[in-house]
C-alpha cells in the first residue's frame, strides 16, 4: 500500500510536469500565431499584468496554469482503473505513464488539427468581417481566431485522448 501510495504521487507529479510543460510549449507556438491572443485575451484572464512587459514568458506561465490540472484529471481515472486492473505498482506506474503519453500526443495532434481548422475557416474572411476584436485593439483578427482554434483543439484532444485511453485500459484483453 506505501509502495502504491508512493507511486500515486510520483505519477501526479510527473502528470502535471508533462501536461504543465506541454502548455508551455503549445503557447509559445499560439503567442508566434498571435500575440494579441495573449496581450488581449490571455493576460487579462489570467490577471496577469506584469506579463505584458515580458510576454514571451508570460504566454509560458500562461500555458502552466491553463494545463497543469489537465495533469491530474488524466492521471487519476487512469491510476484508479490500473490499480483495479493489476496488482503490481511498478506496473500500474509503467502502465499509466504511458497512457499520459499518448494522451499528450493525441492532444498535440489534435492542436494542430485545430490551428489547421482555423487557418481553413478564415482563409476566405477579410480582417475587418470582425469589427468586435479590432474595436478591442486586436491587430490581426484572423490570426486572433486561429490561435483560438488550436487552444480549442487541444482541449478537444485531451478529452478524447483520456477515454480512448480509459476504454482502452477497461477492454478486457487490453491495456495500456
Amino acid at each position: 500500500m506505501k509502495k502504491q501510495l508512493l507511486r500515486l504521487i510520483q505519477l501526479l507529479f510527473l502528470a502535471v510536469i508533462i501536461a504543465g510543460g506541454f502548455g508551455i510549449v503549445h503557447n509559445q507556438i499560439s503567442y508566434t500565431i498571435s500575440p494579441d491572443y495573449f496581450l488581449k485575451f490571455k493576460f487579462i484572464q489570467f490577471q496577469l499584468d506584469w506579463a505584458y512587459k515580458v510576454p514571451r514568458l508570460g504566454a509560458s506561465v500562461v500555458g502552466f496554469l491553463a494545463s497543469w490540472w489537465m495533469g491530474v484529471l488524466i492521471c487519476l481515472p487512469l491510476e484508479a482503473i490500473a490499480q483495479y486492473k493489476l496488482a503490481d505498482a511498478d506496473e500500474v506506474f509503467s502502465r499509466v505513464l504511458g497512457a499520459v503519453k499518448q494522451v499528450v500526443f493525441l492532444t498535440a495532434v489534435s492542436s494542430v488539427l485545430g490551428l489547421v481548422l482555423g487557418v481553413v475557416f478564415t482563409r476566405q474572411v477579410e480582417p475587418g468581417y470582425y469589427p468586435e476584436l479590432l474595436k478591442r485593439g486586436i491587430y490581426d483578427p484572423l490570426r486572433f481566431i486561429q490561435a483560438g482554434w488550436m487552444h480549442n483543439g487541444s482541449y478537444f484532444g485531451a478529452v478524447l485522448g483520456t477515454v480512448w485511453v480509459i476504454f482502452k485500459l477497461l477492454k478486457p484483453s487490453h491495456s495500456l
